[in-house]
């Protein structure tokens, strides 16, 4: 006898239609496109925005680097008799030795400020971490020149790396030194520089002594220098933890950092340090800095928020284990913090190919330095400071450089995905 259960169960059966047959399916298709109606009609508003004012800016740049000398459009479509099709590409990548100056340029630029941008801002987080009072005000006074005007920053970095006023480029002028760095430079008996406006390799500035080559008697005793204050480092490190020690291990790579600079300088006199090799020029190394100094705070504030989710329990566990402050590092720390660091690469290789204003602010937009012309600057150039006159100007050729770069971008950007992205630890 069935249940009452049962009974109730019988009674609201619905007869439908088998699994398989063209009414259910109709009727699953037409469900699903009602809800994915409702979810586009929700987002509309923003996709509308999103393509005109992305996706449209981009399909008629490309529109215009099929045309040449265009210094103002009327219309939307450009006269026909300027139409050039590819060869604004073909000229940009064969005939122009200023877009493969610029380009070269940016990518030193990228690759010095994403990279020291980033190494400055893991020591200052991983002070920060250790602090256990002001935290917050500090990782507030790091992020203030984030925040500053570019317009502002570049004005007081003019007036910091103001080239002295004497005509040599090596010989100190101890009455008219110039900015404050080059007071600094005077007062400690280094030779001034012209900063942003020197075009020499840094490594030239570095290592070049005149081709007096190296003095083997004195690179014999640091190396053995050398030698002796790493193993008694290394050899503290792995007996002694803690206290005293700690200080002294400290002292002793320090010591060992110096001595190994002083053999560098050595070493470095057996090469000669001229064009390719003598590394990226001194303006551009100067605007390294400034960057670097410009973006610490942001970059400070993720690896801080990165290091307060790694939980305290896992060194806890590692020192228990053994581990020393470099392993933790390296094995712990660094791969912890990978999710954060991968999206500051991305972020920051996509925002120091699109610098600009920095640039264009400290050489009042001019591109004659030809060492600090970035492709941003190299853009701008071309689009207002060459006229109309000649094929490689105006609108045209200058959208073409847009979508170069937009070309470039978007390839480091797949090509750190796809090396850098598999290395992210999630977990």
């Amino acid at each position: 006898m069935a249940t009452v259960q049962e009974k109730l169960v019988t009674a609201n059966k619905i007869e439908l239609p088998g699994e398989n047959s063209s009414e259910v399916k109709r009727r699953k298709f037409k469900k699903k496109l009602r809800s994915s109606l409702k979810a586009y009609l929700f987002i509309a508003p923003a996709l509308i925005i999103l393509f005109f004012f992305h996706f449209m800016p981009i399909i008629y740049a490309f529109f215009l680097s099929l045309y040449k000398r265009i210094s103002a459009v009327k219309g939307i479509v450009p006269p026909s008799e300027n139409f050039a099709g590819f060869d604004n590409y073909q000229k940009l990548l064969f005939d122009d030795p200023d877009w493969w100056n610029a380009f070269w340029n940016t990518l030193g630029y990228v690759t010095l400020s994403v990279f020291l941008g980033i190494a400055a801002a893991l020591g200052v987080a991983l002070m920060l971490d250790k602090v256990a009072r002001g935290k917050n005000l500090y990782r507030t006074l790091f992020f203030l020149p984030y925040v500053t005007s570019l317009i502002a920053i570049a004005a007081v970095w003019n007036i910091i790396f103001a080239p002295f006023s004497s005509n040599a480029l090596t010989r100190a002028n101890p009455d008219r030194p110039g900015g404050l760095a080059n007071w600094v430079f005077a007062a400690l008996g280094i030779p001034m520089q012209r900063w942003r406006l020197d075009d020499r390799g840094i490594l030239k500035l570095l290592f070049d002594n005149g081709a007096r080559g190296p003095d083997a008697g004195a690179l014999a005793i640091k190396l053995i220098l050398l030698a002796v204050a790493v193993g008694i480092a290394v050899w503290v490190y792995r007996h002694f933890e803690g206290g005293i020690w700690n200080w002294i291990t400290g002292l002793l790579t320090t010591a060992a950092v110096l001595i190994g600079w002083t053999v560098i300088l050595e070493l470095a006199h057996f090469f000669t340090w001229d064009s390719f090799w003598g590394g990226p020029s001194m303006a551009m190394f100067t605007m390294v800095i400034i960057s670097t100094w410009h973006i610490l705070g942001f970059n400070t504030v993720l690896l801080l928020a990165g290091l307060t989710n790694i939980s305290r329990e896992l060194y806890d566990a590692a020192k228990i284990d053994g581990a020393r402050g470099w392993q933790m590092f390296t094995k712990m720390t660094i791969p912890l913090l990978s999710p954060t660091l991968f999206f500051m690469v991305v972020v920051g290789t996509i925002g120091a190919f699109q610098s600009f204003t920095l640039f264009f602010a400290i050489y009042n937009g001019s591109s004659a330095n030809r060492s600090a012309t970035v492709l941003s600057i190299f853009y701008y150039d071309v689009t207002f400071g060459r006229g109309s006159g000649s094929d490689t100007s105006g609108f045209g050729y200058s959208s073409t450089i847009v979508m170069m770069m937009l070309v470039i971008i978007m390839g480091i950007s797949f090509v750190q995905q796809r090396i850098l992205g598999k290395r992210v630890n999630y977990d």
